[in-house]
């Protein structure tokens, strides 16, 4: 009878878990609906800003990352609000490299990390990356969220995206700033 009463508590609980309104698991998912980017990034000669906001520890930047779609490339720079440069990148289907580095960020582990968080972060939508095929995707409460290893993306329903890395304590926020048409600006 114990063991009845045990097993019974035990089959409640799971069933019970399993039917949590608002998680969406990647096996019942359709692959559209878990899209951090949409197709446009991918599009020739496609332009986006991003405001980025980088917080390591204690330390905070804040700036702009500039992004252009050519020839089967994502090229990208990182500026700060006073305009300085802090890195630029090329992201291709086999990894991210940084170029001109700011020499306050030249160190080995440093261009590493965020080489291979850039890499994650960008190509986490694309069908023939490791992360597609081996992170963890569903959504929870109206959020995105892909895992894999210790990174994890999550997009807000703002349309912001935070990658949190998870074993160095990084944590990228980048939100999308809309292109103004300079002829329909009252002043």
């Amino acid at each position: 009878m114990k063991y009845l009463v045990t097993n019974l508590l035990i089959i409640m609980m799971m069933t019970g878990c399993s039917s949590i309104d608002g998680v969406k698991r990647a096996q019942y998912a359709k692959p559209s609906d878990l899209r951090v980017w949409n197709d446009a990034i991918r599009q020739d000669t496609a332009k986006m800003t991003l405001r980025i906001d980088i917080q390591v520890k204690d330390k905070d930047f804040s700036g702009l990352c500039i992004l252009k779609n050519m020839d089967n490339q994502l090229k990208g720079t990182v500026v700060n609000d006073m305009g300085a440069k802090a890195f630029d990148f090329i992201l291709t289907g086999e990894g991210c490299q940084l170029l001109d580095v700011n020499s306050m960020l030249d160190k080995a582990y440093i261009i590493r990390t965020v080489e291979d968080d850039l890499h994650f972060l960008f190509e986490a939508d694309n069908p023939e990356s490791q992360f597609y095929a081996d992170g963890e995707r569903f959504e929870q409460d109206n959020l995105l969220i892909i895992n894999y290893k210790k990174k994890q993306i999550v997009k807000e329903p703002s349309g912001a995206i935070v990658l949190s890395n998870l074993k160095y304590g990084v944590k990228y926020k980048l939100r999308r700033i809309a292109e103004i048409d300079r002829n329909k600006i009252i002043l």
